[in-house]
């Protein structure tokens, strides 16, 4: 399916869900005010889950090829 393994296209499809379900909470409430007039131990799990979020999904590393990065041809 477009040169996606199973697992890429799952987590894709998973991205995309989110996104649309964060949207329709958006609609009915402000989801900034929401995060920061959270407590405490939650706000900053909130943060921690984005900090983590970039650490193991990022595209960057030692075994990174950037021969695969679609504008390194250029």
């Amino acid at each position: 399916v477009f040169c996606l393994i199973v697992v890429e296209f799952k987590f894709a499809v998973g991205l995309l869900v989110m996104n649309m379900v964060l949207e329709r909470l958006h609609e009915k409430k402000n989801l900034e005010t929401v995060v920061l007039n959270s407590p405490f131990l939650v706000r900053h799990a909130f943060y921690w889950g984005l900090v983590l979020g970039i650490v193991f999904l990022g595209s960057y590393g030692i075994d990174l090829n950037d021969k695969n990065f679609i504008y390194f041809q250029f």
